[in-house]
């Protein structure tokens, strides 16, 4: 099952939405200190991250304008300053393995993750939704023969008692 989990938002959704899907992954922080540390990869990493940034100051869009990618990250540092792609493409820097899928009544699902080359563990996906610029963290339950499947793949070796049917899987 599903379940969309509600946050305060003002700026701060896509980290508290993290932060709480991180905490439920079993990693202890918060949406500040996930704040922090995007802005601290993205100073130390310019290069990478310049060519993926749109320009603009991570404010919300109607007081958007460009801006030096210095002053992004002094901005970026702020309570209430929003976060995006590219700061999920960070934190999956940040925590590796780690992937996010972005879904959204307005958009096609979306995956960020660190490296292309290996692709992410389904089990250690993060799912958020993202609706009018507001991002949220949804759990879900996912059913230990998936586990079982993907290490089983991951090893390259036959699931021990075949694929699920229907039933089991359900």
């Amino acid at each position: 099952s599903l379940t969309r989990h509600s946050n305060a938002g003002k700026g701060d959704c896509l980290f508290l939405a993290a932060a709480q899907a991180l905490r439920n992954k079993g990693h202890s922080t918060r949406h500040r200190r996930l704040r922090e540390q995007t802005a601290d990869y993205l100073q130390a990493n310019p290069g990478i991250a310049e060519e993926a940034w749109d320009g603009l100051t991570p404010t919300a869009p109607a007081h958007q304008h460009p801006c030096t990618f210095e002053e992004y990250i002094v901005a970026l540092r702020q309570l209430g300053a929003w976060g995006g792609l590219l700061e999920l493409q960070v934190l999956a820097h940040l925590f590796p393995g780690t992937s996010f899928l972005v879904l959204g009544p307005h958009m096609s699902p979306t995956t960020v993750c660190a490296d292309w080359q290996h692709p992410p563990n389904p089990t250690r996906r993060i799912h958020l939704w993202l609706q009018d610029g507001h991002f949220e963290w949804i759990s879900s339950t996912v059913p230990d023969w998936v586990g079982d499947l993907v290490r089983a793949f991951d090893a390259n070796t036959p699931v021990p008692d075949g694929p699920p049917t229907m039933q089991e899987a359900g």
